[in-house]
C-alpha cells in the first residue's frame, strides 16, 4: 500500500507543511513496524511531525488487519487521524475481536429507522459458517446483511446455497469495496469448498446474482471545481500523469482510494489553516506545536469537525462523532455485472435513484421479494355453511317446540290432555327451547358473524352455559316430576286417595332449577368464564411465503374441570332418579299418563350422545393442545439467543427502542470497564477474564464471537 501525498501545502501567513511519502507493504505483520519507524522519523522534525496522515488503500482483502494497527499506534502520538469511509466507522475498538458492540449499534440504529434486526450470527475466520446461516434460516427472515472479506464471503455464499438461502427468496446485502471483478469465484480456479459442500462457478454466479452492496463514492459526480480549483475529471487526468511520470512510476496506487487520500490531505490542511487564528489568540503558532500540548490537540479536533468543502471524492464534512458525511453508492450485481442503483447523500439523507435500471428479481411477475413470510393468524371457527345448517335444524326444533306449546295450550281442557299435566308439559317445552338456543350460541363466533368484539364472544359463552344447564335441568325435572306424581299415586298402599297438585310439582322443579342457578352464580362470582385464545402449530403456504397460525378460541375458567364436575353431578343424580322412577312405573297401564318409556328413551339418548360428545370433545382438545405444544416447539427452533418460547421471543422483539439502547449502553459500559488501564481484572489470568466476560454476555442474552464477520437477518416479524 502506498500513501501518496502532495509534496507541499501552502497555508496562510506563508506557513508551509511538508508531507512525507509512506509506502506500506499492506501486510499485518510488517505494517506495524513500518508505521513505528515512520513515527520515529517524524519526531526528528518538529515541523514535519505536525501532520501525519495515515490513509489506507490496500488492493486486497487485508484492510482491517492493516488499518487496525495504524489506529492503535497513531493514538499514542495524539494524532488527528483522517478516515475516508463515510457511514462505516464510528468508534475505536480494542484489539480483542468483539463484534457485539458494532452489532448492537447496528441494531439500535436500525430500530430508530424502522428496521428490525431479527437475528444476528457470526463465525470465526476459519470456521464453517453453516451454524450461523442455519440460525438465519430458522428465523424465516429473507434479507441478509453480511459483513465479510471476499474469502470468507465465498464460503458463506457456497454454504448458503446448500442450505437453500438463494434468490429470489432471499436477498443478500454486503460490502461493495471488493476490487476483483468476479470476487465470488475461486481466484485460483476450481470449486469453492466448505467442509463437504462444494460450489462451482455456475453455483457461485447464481448466488452473486442480485447481490446488493454499498461503497463510498470515490469520484465526485459534480461538474463544479473542487477545493483545489480543479474539477474531478481534471484532477484524475493530473493524477494519472503524475503516476505515469518517470520519477514516480513505481507508485501505482489505485484511483479508488487516491481521491480519499487527496481530500483527507485537504481536510487536514483546512483544519490547520483555520487553527492559525485561534492559536494566535493564545500567542501561539503552528511551529510551537508539541505532542504533549492538549491545547493544540483540542483546537485541531474542533477545527477538523467544522471542515466542509467539495472534494474530488464528493462533498466532505464530518458528524459530531467524527464520521465523514459523504456519498454512498448503492450497487447491485445483475447479469453478473455491477450496476449503480442509487446514490445516498449523508448530508440531508437524500437518495438519488437510477431510474434507468430494470430490476430483475426472478420472482413471479418480477415482484419485489418479501422481507419476511406473511404471518396470518386465523381464528378457528365453525364453517359458515355448517353453522347455518345447524341453525336451521335448531330453528326447526324451536318451531316444533313452539307448535307443541300452542297445541298444548289450545287443548289444555281436553280430558286426555289433562292426564298428561299440560302445565308441566309447558315447562318441558321451555327447557327444550333453552337447549336449542344454546346450540346457536355454542357455534357462534365473531369471525363467522363478522363481529369483532371480544366482549360479545365472552357474553355468548355465558349465555350458552346458562341456557344449556338451566334448559336441561328444567326439562328433565319437569319430566321426572310428572312421573313422580304417577309413581306416588299408583304405589299408594293405604287405600286412601292421594292428590298431588301441580303446585307441588312446581316446587320440585323450582328446587332443581334453583340448584342450577346457584351453581352458575357461584361460578360467576368465584371463577368467571373468559375467552382463551391459543396459537396452534403454524401451517406454511405458497412455498413458505405465507404462514398461517390457527388460533383456537375456547370458553374456559381457571378451574374448568372442577366446575364441570359440579354441574354434571346434580344432573347425573337427577337422571339416575328419573331412571329409577321410569323403572318403577313401567307397568302402569294408563298410557296417556305413563312417560316411563319416553323417559328411558330420553335418558338413553342423553347418555349415548352426551358421552360421545364428551369423548370427541376431549379428543379434539387433546389434538389442539398437541398443536399448541408443537407451535411452542417450533418457535424454540426460531430463537436467536438461548431457548425461548414464542411468547418470550415476541416480547423480546417488541422491546421499545429506548430499552434496547439502554441494554446496549450497559454492555458498552461493562466492556469499557474491562479495558480500563486500572481495571481490577488486569492482574487476573487471561482465561479467567475471558470466562467472566463470556458469563456476563450470556447473562444479558448476547453472543461473543472471535471474529468481525457478521450476518444480520433484517425484516419485519409480524
Amino acid at each position: 500500500m502506498t500513501i501518496l501525498l502532495p509534496e507541499e501545502i501552502i497555508l496562510e501567513r506563508n506557513s508551509h507543511v511538508n508531507l512525507l511519502l509512506l509506502t506500506l507493504s499492506c501486510s499485518p505483520g510488517s505494517t506495524e513496524t513500518e508505521i513505528i519507524e515512520f513515527q520515529k522519523k517524524m519526531h526528528t522534525n518538529k515541523l514535519l511531525r505536525l501532520v501525519k496522515l495515515l490513509q489506507t488503500g490496500c488492493q486486497r482483502s487485508s484492510c482491517s488487519p492493516v488499518t487496525e494497527p495504524m489506529a492503535q499506534t497513531s493514538r499514542e502520538f495524539d494524532l488527528v487521524q483522517s478516515l475516508n469511509i463515510p457511514c462505516m466507522i464510528k468508534d475505536k475498538v480494542d484489539l480483542e475481536k468483539l463484534s457485539i458492540k458494532l452489532t448492537n449499534q447496528i441494531i439500535a440504529t436500525a430500530n430508530r429507522t424502522g428496521l428490525n434486526i431479527v437475528v444476528s450470527a457470526g463465525f470465526d475466520t476459519n470456521e464453517d459458517p453453516g451454524q450461523a446461516l442455519q440460525s438465519i434460516k430458522n428465523s424465516k427472515v429473507r434479507i441478509i446483511y453480511a459483513g465479510f472479506y471476499p474469502g470468507p464471503g465465498r464460503r458463506v455464499l457456497c454454504k448458503a446455497y446448500h442450505l437453500g438461502l438463494v434468490r429470489p427468496k432471499y436477498v443478500w446485502v454486503g460490502p461493495g469495496w471488493f476490487t476483483t471483478r468476479y470476487w465470488w469465484r475461486n481466484p485460483e480456479g476450481g470449486e469453492v469448498v466448505v467442509g463437504k459442500s462444494r460450489c462451482n462457478d455456475t453455483i457461485m454466479d447464481s448466488m452473486a446474482e442480485g447481490y446488493f452492496s454499498t461503497d463510498p463514492l470515490a469520484k465526485s459526480q459534480s461538474p463544479d471545481p473542487t477545493i483545489s480549483g480543479m474539477t474531478t475529471n481534471e484532477w484524475i487526468e493530473a493524477y494519472d500523469n503524475f503516476r505515469n511520470s518517470e520519477s514516480y512510476s513505481k507508485y501505482k496506487g489505485g484511483i479508488k482510494f487516491a481521491t480519499f487520500t487527496y481530500d483527507a490531505t485537504w481536510a487536514v490542511a483546512v483544519a490547520l489553516n483555520n487553527s492559525i487564528p485561534r492559536l494566535a489568540e493564545m500567542n501561539k503558532t503552528l511551529q510551537d506545536f508539541q505532542y504533549n500540548d492538549k491545547v493544540f490537540l483540542n483546537i485541531f479536533k474542533n477545527e477538523m469537525a467544522k471542515v466542509s468543502f467539495l472534494g474530488v471524492s464528493g462533498p466532505l464534512a464530518f458528524t459530531n462523532t467524527g464520521d465523514r458525511l459523504g456519498i454512498t453508492v448503492i450497487k447491485r450485481i445483475q447479469n453478473l455485472e455491477e450496476i449503480t442503483v442509487a446514490l445516498y447523500y449523508d448530508q440531508g439523507t437524500r437518495v438519488i435513484w437510477n431510474n434507468s435500471i430494470q430490476f430483475k428479481w426472478g420472482t413471479p411477475g418480477d415482484k419485489v421479494p418479501i422481507d419476511f413470510p406473511e404471518i396470518r393468524p386465523e381464528k378457528e371457527a365453525v364453517p359458515l355453511f355448517l353453522y347455518v345448517f345447524m341453525v336451521i335444524l335448531t330453528s326447526a326444533g324451536i318451531i316444533l317446540a313452539l307448535s307443541l306449546l300452542v297445541f298444548n295450550y289450545y287443548y289444555r281442557e281436553n280430558r286426555i290432555m289433562k292426564l298428561t299435566s299440560p302445565n308441566i308439559n309447558n315447562a318441558i317445552i321451555f327447557g327444550s327451547i333453552f337447549c336449542y338456543l344454546s346450540v346457536i350460541f355454542l357455534g357462534m363466533d365473531s369471525e363467522t358473524l363478522g363481529i369483532h368484539y371480544r366482549s360479545f364472544m365472552t357474553t355468548a359463552c355465558w349465555i350458552q352455559v346458562w341456557l344449556l344447564l338451566l334448559g336441561f335441568m328444567l326439562g328433565f325435572s319437569a319430566l321426572f316430576a310428572k312421573t313422580w306424581r304417577l309413581y306416588v299415586i299408583f304405589t299408594n298402599k293405604t287405600g286412601k286417595s292421594k292428590i298431588i297438585k301441580d303446585k307441588q310439582l312446581y316446587a320440585f322443579i323450582a328446587i332443581i332449577v334453583t340448584i342450577g342457578i346457584a351453581i352458575l352464580v357461584a361460578q360467576a362470582a368465584i371463577d368467571p368464564i373468559y375467552l382463551e385464545e391459543r396459537n396452534l402449530s403454524a401451517i406454511p403456504y405458497k412455498n413458505g411465503d405465507l404462514i398461517v397460525i390457527p388460533v383456537s378460541m375456547n370458553c374456559l375458567t381457571r378451574n374448568s374441570v372442577i366446575w364441570q364436575v359440579i354441574m354434571l353431578g346434580p344432573n347425573g343424580i337427577l337422571l339416575a332418579y328419573g331412571l329409577l322412577l321410569a323403572w318403577r312405573t313401567r307397568n302402569i297401564s294408563i298410557t296417556a299418563a305413563n312417560d316411563s318409556k319416553y323417559i328411558g328413551f330420553a335418558i338413553y339418548n342423553v347418555t349415548i350422545f352426551s358421552g360421545t360428545a364428551v369423548l370427541v370433545g376431549f379428543t379434539i382438545l387433546q389434538i389442539k393442545y398437541n398443536r399448541v405444544a408443537d407451535a411452542n416447539s417450533n418457535a424454540g427452533e426460531m430463537t436467536t439467543f438461548g431457548n425461548e418460547t414464542l411468547e418470550e421471543k415476541i416480547n423480546r422483539l417488541q422491546l421499545v427502542v429506548e430499552e434496547k439502547d439502554k441494554n446496549i449502553k450497559k454492555l458498552e459500559t461493562e466492556l469499557s470497564k474491562l479495558s480500563a488501564d486500572k481495571c481490577e481484572l488486569q492482574n487476573k489470568p487471561v482465561e479467567q477474564v475471558k470466562n467472566m466476560l463470556d458469563s456476563y454476555l450470556n447473562d444479558i442474552g448476547a453472543v461473543k464471537y472471535s471474529s468481525s464477520f457478521r450476518l444480520l437477518a433484517v425484516g419485519e416479524q409480524n
